[in-house]
């Protein structure tokens, strides 16, 4: 995992602990990256949440 795939999880990370209510597309329009990668990146944490 590269630096700046890290950084992108864990600002998902901050950002859907937050009260407010957050989709893939405003994800996406934060982190600059298309909602594809915002999907995939939470089904990566996903995934590694349930090892």
């Amino acid at each position: 995992m590269s630096r700046i795939q890290l950084e992108r999880l864990l600002k998902i990370d901050e950002l859907i602990r937050k009260p407010e209510q957050q989709t893939a597309q405003s994800l996406a329009d934060v982190l600059e990256v298309s909602e594809r990668t915002v999907r995939d990146d939470l089904s990566f944490m996903r995934d590694r949440a349930h090892d």
